[in-house]
């Protein structure tokens, strides 16, 4: 494997180096564009956004052909600082290229990472990178053909099509279209059914924010853990169905925004108010368990700086009783100091309907069902076998819990 694509952590020598250096001076080849789809091209080497999840705001190249990329945000301040960038270069010959990402509203954040073919994705080497807070800067080592450059892999909506079809050809589940977006994208639930008179269910959502990738490489082994052939999974589809919204903001991803939804929306800040095509898309689900349907748990999958459970309090009553401790207790006592955890309580009680934070996915559902309703946030840097292994964990632990609690 050549060294650039080498996994490195970045040293203070390289922090350090960084503040003294200067994005290189610029000629009159630029594009910018509000949507955050461009193309722009040195003699050799053309850089292109136009795809899913691809995104920058504006490109310009220097007369000795070095790329410098605006990363701005999809709606003016305040929001969140993730700022996401991708895109995908094609070298017509072998030849070096340097590329600056300029910060707008926000600080270097995601490390990049690179793929020849979008699916296989390796961290750059810090040798190539230069970083402080507002500036990032690339050495790409001479290259033919396409690469990709993303802050994160890039798992946009062709990515979840795909794993819909992977899942229904080996698992009993139904996919549905329960809605659009505000740019006419298919919101899905993939949904299976417990046998029997049994209608309990547990509910899943993702993506409700586009940048956050790791909870997505979260998302996916849970799910398929609880899909898979264990003696543990099989007794829980026959007690439990599983609903699941794994994208929920697929304009957001396929935009690569960095928060919002396409009218200005943080998503998880709508659950209530319902004001958006895509929450309420969900609030048209969620009413079956105001009927027949009984709610046992919800989960919402996110990324942060960290490894974090964001909880109920310990003195609010929830069902399963104390849950979130428990099930925090076992996974992490089998992963045995493997993933690092942080188990955050988060009251309800705190918050009011004057607070942003009430409308949240977790305080929504609390409140409503009364039911053990968790944040499950991944870190950005987190090792990707050990978010998998971790997943996986969780996955089997919730479901030994659930079932025992039954049996009380």
């Amino acid at each position: 494997m050549p060294r650039y694509f080498t996994q490195i952590r970045i040293s203070s020598l390289f922090i350090l180096a960084a503040m003294m250096v200067l994005a290189p001076p610029l000629s009159a080849k630029s594009t910018e564009t509000a949507t955050g789809k461009i193309t722009c091209a040195s003699k050799t080497i053309t850089l292109r956004t136009d795809f899913p999840g691809g995104q920058a705001r504006a490109c310009s190249v220097s007369d000795d052909g070095a790329f410098t990329l605006t990363i701005g945000p999809e709606d003016e301040p305040p929001i969140n600082p993730s700022p996401w960038y991708a895109f995908k270069l094609k070298a017509a010959e072998a030849s070096p290229v340097q590329i600056t990402l300029s910060y707008q509203h926000g600080w270097h954040r995601y490390w990049p990472k690179v793929s020849t073919d979008g699916k296989v994705w390796t961290k750059l080497s810090a040798d190539n990178i230069v970083a402080e807070k507002e500036q990032m800067q690339m050495t790409l080592p001479a290259f033919t053909g396409d690469l990709y450059v993303a802050g994160q892999e890039i798992i946009a909506q062709p990515y979840y099509l795909d794993w819909y079809k992977r899942l229904a050809a080996t698992s009993n589940i139904q996919t549905t279209v329960i809605g659009q977006s505000v740019e006419g994208r298919d919101i899905h639930k993939l949904e299976t059914a417990p046998d029997g008179d049994s209608r309990k269910y547990i509910f899943l959502v993702g993506r409700q924010h586009p940048p956050e990738v790791t909870g997505a490489l979260a998302f996916f082994p849970f799910v398929e853990t609880l899909l898979g052939d264990s003696a543990l999974a099989k007794e829980f589809r026959q007690k439990f169905g599983i609903v699941m919204i794994p994208l929920v903001n697929p304009d957001g991803v396929d935009n690569g925004n960095w928060r919002h939804n396409m009218q200005g929306q943080d998503l998880n800040r709508d659950w209530g108010l319902f004001d958006h095509p895509e929450s309420q898309a969900i609030e048209q689900e969620l009413e079956r368990f105001a009927k027949q349907d009984d709610i046992a748990l919800f989960l919402d999958f996110h990324s942060t700086n960290r490894n974090v459970l964001y909880t109920q309090g310990d003195e609010e009553e929830t069902k399963p009783d104390m849950f979130a401790r428990r099930w925090s207790a076992a996974a992490m006592k089998r992963l045995d100091g493997m993933y690092e955890l942080e188990h955050a309580e988060r009251p309800s009680a705190d918050y009011t309907p004057d607070q942003r934070a009430y409308y949240t996915s977790k305080n929504y559902m609390y409140r409503t069902y009364g039911i053990a309703s968790i944040t499950y946030e991944v870190g950005d840097k987190t090792d990707r076998t050990k978010l998998k292994k971790a997943a996986e964990v969780f996955a089997e632990e919730m479901m030994t819990i659930l079932l025992e609690d039954l049996k009380d």
